[in-house]
């Protein structure tokens, strides 16, 4: 019964039932219920309200892909750092005892009072969104790539030791091998860390982006523009997280393939 319930098909299914249940309330709650619209506007009026701007001047996109692309890159130069200091500090005894704590120290301050320092050093570009979205995803790559180090049995690196496998063959082909899993869930909490740090930045100081546009449709009062974007940036963080996930799934099997 329990293998039934969780099976993808029957999964996809219940997904897909709830999507449905929360769709028609959203639609047709607000007159049952009689909602404000400055609370929540019918699905329909936020769908028109963020699909408008694609039969104009093309702004919904335009924004869309800067948000893309910041958060794009913010996610490659956090995941690359993340992973390679992971790697030192998980493997060395000595640092990861000193370093981890202050890491976990730095990333208990609320990263979100640091976007003036950005925004001032870098300005309202491209650059200071990618600078902190790196910045704020940095941190969950390094520490499940510290703990999938550390996790390495040391039987496994005994094995590796006694048939002479050098440390980048050991670190290749046993260490990071053994750390995949806890890697690759760092990596997809890294894209959603991205995507809060670049949208909350665009949102405080930013001239484009869909944070950009979910500022100024508050400021003017649009709730409904408001939902629709919301709604744009739900798909692209689903979009996101899926091509992770594939991408997660391609390296376990090429690191599977290495190995034999």
């Amino acid at each position: 019964m329990t293998e039934g319930f969780v099976s993808p098909t029957r999964k996809l299914l219940w997904q897909a039932g709830l999507l449905a249940l929360i769709a028609a309330f959203w639609q047709f709650g607000p007159a049952m219920f009689d909602i404000s619209p400055l609370t929540l506007p019918r699905l329909s009026d936020s769908l028109a309200a963020a699909a408008g701007p694609l039969t104009g001047d093309g702004t919904l996109v335009g924004n869309a892909l800067v948000t893309l692309v910041e958060v794009t890159a913010a996610f490659v130069i956090a995941g690359v750092l993340g992973i390679a200091v992971g790697l030192v500090i998980g493997s060395i005894e000595p640092v990861r005892r000193v370093a981890t704590p202050l890491l976990m120290a730095a990333f208990a301050v609320p990263l979100m009072v640091l976007i003036p320092l950005f925004l001032v050093g870098m300005g309202l570009g491209i650059s200071s969104k990618i600078a902190f979205g790196a910045v704020y995803a940095f941190f969950p790559a390094v520490f499940n790539t510290v703990v999938g180090v550390g996790s390495v049995q040391e039987t496994h690196l005994s094995v590796a030791r006694a048939f002479g496998l050098s440390r980048l063959d050991t670190m290749r082909k046993v260490v990071v091998r053994s750390a995949a899993r806890n890697i690759m869930n760092g990596l997809q909490m890294s894209i959603s860390m991205a995507i809060i740090a670049v949208l909350s930045i665009e949102m405080f100081g930013s001239v484009a982006g869909l944070g950009y546009l979910i500022q100024r449709a508050g400021h003017r009062m649009r709730i409904d523009e408001v939902y629709g974007l919301i709604l744009v940036v739900l798909v692209i963080a689903i979009a996101l997280l899926a091509v992770v996930k594939l991408l997660g799934r391609a390296v376990n099997v090429r690191l599977e393939a290495s190995i034999d």
